[in-house]
């Protein structure tokens, strides 16, 4: 089941806090996962790039979850791209939901 919360930008951005919240609780406990990070410096344009690589991954991987015959288990992606440098909202244009 898909549940769209862009509707409800308040919700949206509540439930995005509470899974991140999720993944740090597991990646403090040791438990079992896929936890990464990457700092790095980059132009304004590149992170763009790589913003739109992100929204392709994601909606690549939405195809698989879609198209899975099977539901054995419940798993959680959990990411953020951002600039460091901004503390105020604009100057990285959000991917489109």
């Amino acid at each position: 089941m898909t549940v769209n919360t862009g509707h409800d930008p308040a919700r949206a951005s509540a439930l995005r806090v509470t899974w991140a919240r999720v993944a740090v609780e597991r990646m403090e406990a040791g438990m079992p996962g896929h936890y990464g990070y990457s700092l790095f410096a980059i132009g304004k344009r590149d992170l763009v790039r790589l913003r739109d690589l992100h929204v392709e991954y994601v909606r690549a991987m939405q195809d698989i979850i879609a198209a899975s015959a099977q539901n054995e288990c419940v798993a959680l992606f959990c990411t953020q791209l951002f600039d460091l440098d901004v503390t105020e909202s604009g100057a990285f244009v959000p991917a489109p939901a």
